[in-house]
């Protein structure tokens, strides 16, 4: 081998290029470590540590805690930040509707779809309120709107934070208390029932800090919620399509203002608290509507009810999801339920393929030592809980089975995301025939009585009591 100045070298004197150049790498880690204090610092705290760590495993393994070699906060999903709404949409939500482009309406579509709520609207709500909105923003503790006012605007919060509050008289005293209900935040929408519904304002909000909304006027939101065709709208077309309304004169819904509305409510909106104190009924055209009643008690046996005698259930088994003041394991029973039980003792409820020598061919012998007690039933209370009777969906309607079945149990509804049709209760009776609502009453079938809501709510305990028990047999054969 020879140098670069022609020299020659002993095999024993040459290094390779690439070992030369990790000598060098080294020597200038170790000298940039040794230059910097707060290396040299790291380094030695380092060293001691390991070397605690190194004597602690070691010399006591049993009460070592094994941890990961790595940092996992350093590989957590970072939070993405709100995004929020640019000055140059705000310039142009700024501007005259009319004087708006259809490339400015794009441009404030595809920025308030980031909006995960503003996206359930449909697309043609969307677009209109795009083209109507103006945008507004409000210093902190001022006052959107008060308690008692009329309804003039629409609301949709794109940043910053509101307060709900309501003015409440005391009976007693006579004085006014402010009462805080809540906040609305990024996202929510306020103000539309009242639109819709032609009342007064229910509630005072105001900004808890620096708010930022789109606002939409009255006439613009009562024309985005109209599907307007050339004939007539097109909501009051779909009406006609129902069999409900077959032999109801749907066509006066054209002439009359003010008794039909149509709208979009938006998953967990509630639309109505009662079907018996809503002036409206309401037909669903598209999603999804929930039933709910509130339950403040249930219905037990002042027996000792039903007792499986069993320790794997008493002690294993989840309670169910009514809990009563006795075990897991106790419950009361109807003589129905009973009845059901012994009829599928053995063909309601198969052997067990495959598992027969742990549950000895069937279940047979756990069936018979469900004893149901005789007793009279007793009214609990337990705190108040609301209990979903149904779900309506598109084509059915609420507060139409008040009209003839006066003695219904109260419910309420909350949207799931629906397009729904408001008709006027007064409108619809002023208008229907003895022998429609006769018809009516035929076709249509009341929710359920609260006898029936109870006797489900003991059956389903009892059948979650029963599967519970059925289930701790499988994995306990001792039981039996």
């Amino acid at each position: 081998y020879r140098t670069e100045h022609g020299s020659e070298l002993d095999d024993e004197d040459y290094v390779a290029p690439i070992n030369r150049f990790r000598k060098v790498a080294r020597l200038v880690q170790l000298a940039l470590i040794f230059y910097s204090g707060e290396g040299k610092t790291s380094r030695r705290k380092q060293t001691e540590k390991t070397a605690e760590e190194h004597h602690a495993f070691f010399d006591k393994p049993d009460k070592m805690t094994f941890l990961p070699a790595f940092d996992p906060s350093l590989y957590k999903a970072q939070r993405i930040k709100e995004l929020v709404v640019g000055s140059d949409i705000k310039e142009i939500l700024g501007k005259r509707p009319e004087d708006r482009t259809e490339e400015e309406i794009q441009q404030v579509l595809f920025a308030l779809r980031t909006y995960e709520t503003f996206a359930e609207y449909p697309l043609n709500m969307q677009e209109r309120m795009c083209r109507k909105a103006h945008y507004l923003k409000f210093d902190a503790s001022r006052i959107i709107l008060r308690q008692g006012d009329r309804a003039e605007w629409f609301y949709y919060v794109l940043s910053g934070t509101t307060a709900v509050s309501i003015l409440e008289e005391n009976k007693t005293t006579g004085s006014v208390n402010l009462r805080n209900v809540g906040y609305l935040t990024r996202g929510t929408a306020f103000g539309e029932l009242a639109l819709l519904h032609g009342t007064r304002r229910t509630a005072t909000v105001s900004c808890k800090d620096g708010v930022e909304l789109i606002a939409v006027d009255k006439e613009d939101f009562v024309q985005m919620n109209q599907l307007d065709s050339d004939e007539e709208k097109e909501h009051i077309r779909y009406c006609r399509t129902l069999a409900i309304l077959n032999e109801w004169p749907v066509n006066l819904l054209n002439e009359a203002t003010g008794v039909c509305n149509f709208h979009f409510f938006k998953k967990g909106t509630v639309m109505a608290k009662s079907n018996h104190n809503t002036p409206f009924i309401y037909i669903v055209k598209s999603g999804h509507v929930r039933v709910l009643t509130k339950v403040t008690k249930i219905r037990q046996k002042q027996s000792q009810g039903c007792r499986v005698r069993s320790r794997t259930a008493s002690s294993r088994t989840p309670g169910s999801g009514l809990r009563s003041n006795r075990s897991d394991t106790s419950s009361s029973c109807s003589n129905g339920f009973r009845s059901r039980i012994n009829s599928q003792s053995t063909n309601g409820v198969p052997p067990t393929h495959g598992s027969s020598r742990h549950m000895k061919g069937n279940l047979v012998p756990l069936i018979s030592r469900l004893n149901v007690g005789e007793g009279a039933f007793q009214d609990v209370p337990i705190q108040p809980t609301f209990l979903q009777v149904c779900v309506l969906g598109a084509g059915d309607s609420f507060g139409l089975s008040t009209l003839v079945y006066s003695e219904e149990i109260s419910c309420g509804i909350v949207s799931l995301g629906a397009e729904c049709i408001e008709i006027s209760k007064e409108f619809f009776l002023k208008n229907a025939t003895e022998n429609y609502l006769r018809k009516l009453k035929a076709t249509i079938r009341p929710f359920p009585s609260e006898d029936k809501l109870q006797q489900d709510i003991q059956d389903q305990k009892l059948w979650n009591n029963y599967k519970n028990t059925v289930v701790a047999s499988v994995l306990d054969p001792s039981s039996i």
